[in-house]
C-alpha cells in the first residue's frame, strides 16, 4: 500500500510540477512570456523616447543657430539705429562723421563709413588732419542737425565731404 500510496503522491506531485513548468502552458512559461512581452514594450517606449528626443535636439539645435546669429547681429544693428538717432554711443571720441551721414543718406552707408575711415585713419596723421578733426568733433553734430534741416547747407558742404571722399578712395585703392 505504501508504493501505490507513493506512486499516487508522485505522480500527484509531478502534476503540479507540470502545471508549472510545462514548456507551453506552465505558469513559469507563461510568466517568462508575459516579461519578455513587458521587455519588448518598454524597449519600443525607450526607442521612441530616443528618437522624440533626437527631434528635439535637432530642431532646438537649428532655433539656438538661428538666435545666435540673431545675437551677432545685434551690435551692427544697435549701432546702426544709434547714427540714425544721432547718438555716439563709442567711447573713442574719433568716431563721428555725422555730417556725412547726412549728405550721403546714413551712418553706414558705404561713402559715409569710407569718409570717416578715412578721417579717422589717415587724414588724422597729419597736424591739420588732428585740428580739423578736434573742431569736427566739436561742432559736427551741431553742424550736422542744420544740414538735416536746410537743404542749402548740405549743397555747400557737399563738395567739402566729397573731395574728402574722392581722396579717401585713393588713398583706399593704394592699400
Amino acid at each position: 500500500m505504501q508504493g501505490s500510496a507513493l506512486n499516487g503522491f508522485a505522480a500527484n506531485l509531478n502534476n503540479q510540477l507540470t502545471t508549472f513548468t510545462d514548456a507551453a502552458s506552465g505558469a513559469f512559461t507563461v510568466d517568462l512570456q508575459s516579461i519578455s512581452s513587458e521587455n519588448t514594450d518598454l524597449q519600443n517606449q525607450i526607442n521612441d523616447f530616443q528618437s522624440y528626443l533626437q527631434t528635439q535636439q535637432t530642431q532646438l539645435t537649428n532655433e539656438y543657430s538661428q538666435a545666435d546669429i540673431l545675437m551677432q547681429e545685434l551690435p551692427s544693428q544697435l549701432a546702426q539705429i544709434n547714427a540714425e538717432l544721432g547718438l555716439n554711443t563709442n567711447n573713442n571720441n574719433n568716431s563721428g562723421c555725422w555730417i556725412a551721414a547726412e549728405i550721403y543718406g546714413g551712418w553706414m552707408e558705404p561713402r559715409t563709413v569710407l569718409v570717416r575711415t578715412w578721417l579717422n585713419g589717415e587724414f588724422t596723421k597729419r597736424a591739420i588732419g588732428r585740428a580739423t578733426m578736434a573742431l569736427y568733433l566739436r561742432f559736427g553734430q551741431r553742424i550736422a542737425k542744420y544740414v538735416k534741416r536746410y537743404p542749402a547747407l548740405k549743397a555747400l558742404l557737399r563738395p567739402l565731404f566729397d573731395a574728402a571722399l574722392r581722396r579717401a578712395q585713393k588713398e583706399s585703392s593704394r592699400c
